[in-house]
């Protein structure tokens, strides 16, 4: 839904923009992991499925520290230029007209942005928890791990192995014989 995409992305905001776009691929990977119709053979399926679990892993890395860092860390407000920061900003404009222009400054105190963070962190540990079913039951489709097939008897081929029967040792034995 697209509500949730912009809760999301709000909350990760703050983080790294690799770090935002690896959740999202995430995403787009159980997606497209529970429409895969495609018959893969066992290594390509079961090195998919580790992939996936791995990447699991550190997207729900990647959205613990945005939780932490929402509600412990400061918002960076992406002020910059002529030394200005998120304390201080510096602003000088060497001409004017007649009338001075007026500054206007919108600010919220801190706790209303941590109050948002707690209410964000909520929101995401709930869906955390139904995209991580979501995720367990597309990684169940076709099921959850495929055994390595029965291995062909060996055709005699060039490196195969020979084997000297104590009877009759100058004429070799394949396997098959």
């Amino acid at each position: 839904k697209s509500w949730q995409w912009f809760l999301l992305g709000v909350g990760l905001s703050q983080t790294e923009t690799a770090l935002m776009i690896l959740v999202i691929i995430w995403i787009f990977a159980i997606a497209f992991r529970e429409k895969l119709t495609k018959k893969l053979d066992y290594a390509q399926f079961n090195a998919m499925q580790v992939g996936l679990v791995c990447l699991t892993v550190v997207a729900l890395v990647v959205l613990a520290g945005a939780v932490a860092n929402g509600l412990l860390g400061r918002p960076d407000m992406q002020i910059a230029g002529n030394g200005s920061s998120a304390y201080a900003l510096n602003w000088y404009q060497d001409r004017a007209n007649q009338i001075l222009p007026q500054p206007t400054v919108t600010s919220v105190p801190l706790w209303i942005y941590r109050g948002l963070m707690l209410a964000w962190a909520l929101w995401l540990a709930m869906s955390v928890l139904n995209w991580l079913r979501w995720g367990w039951q597309a990684l169940n489709v076709n099921g959850l791990w495929m055994k390595r097939p029965p291995k062909k008897p060996s055709s005699g081929g060039l490196f195969s192995r020979k084997k000297v029967t104590p009877g009759s040792p100058e004429k070799p034995q394949t396997s098959e014989e």
